[in-house]
């Protein structure tokens, strides 16, 4: 049986600056980041919003990107009188500010391979909720680096009902996402490459 070598997708670690504080100032701040389409579940969010919402529990909903499932997603925003709660900033060309001003990261996808935005939160030591699919379970563990819950609006809204409710367990998760992103550096992805390059020689 032949081996194969597999190489980590890495990112940048140095753009990106980790939360200095777990605490709330205001409604908690929950973002998610990718391009507007039905894999990406995005209408989960909203309904989860929602469902927060009527448990009187203050959050806001940031979505950045665009994608077919935008005006949709913007509709059901309105059906739901969430207007107010969730906010579509479309394109940005700085990821890691806006992650900064995050308390949260929501990943509800119905199926993934390594998602880079995944780990650009991981990278901001966000606490994060995201859906057991495709490889997101190998870069997360549940209930240490992250949450992993059924991408439905029931499952993400308790959760993230759970995290509001304990600074602890976002700074838990927070720090354990923040040491598992250091496994995904564009540094190490170099190294490992130079090594299969080296070994294929």
């Amino acid at each position: 049986i032949n081996s194969v070598d597999v190489v980590l997708n890495g990112i940048d670690l140095a753009r990106y600056r980790p939360l200095s504080s777990y605490e709330l100032d205001g409604p908690m701040r929950i973002a998610h980041v990718g391009r507007f389409m039905d894999v990406k579940n995005q209408s989960v969010l909203i309904e989860t919003a929602s469902i927060l919402a009527a448990r009187g529990i203050p959050i806001c909903v940031d979505f950045y990107g665009v994608g077919p499932d935008l005006e949709r997603c913007k509709a059901l925003a309105k059906q739901l009188h969430m207007e107010d709660c969730v906010t579509f900033h479309g394109l940005i060309n700085d990821v890691p500010r806006a992650l900064a001003r995050s308390d949260v990261f929501a990943f509800p996808s119905k199926y993934e391979g390594v998602p880079m935005a995944l780990l650009e939160a991981m990278a901001c030591g966000l606490p994060i909720v995201a859906s057991p699919v495709g490889g997101v379970p190998d870069i997360l563990s549940d209930g240490v680096s992250g949450l992993l819950r059924d991408p439905n609006a029931s499952s993400f809204a308790d959760a993230i009902e759970a995290l509001y409710a304990s600074e602890d367990l976002r700074f838990t998760l927070g720090m354990h996402a923040l040491e598992r992103s250091k496994c995904y550096s564009s540094v190490e992805m170099a190294r490992n490459y130079m090594r299969v390059y080296r070994k294929s020689c």
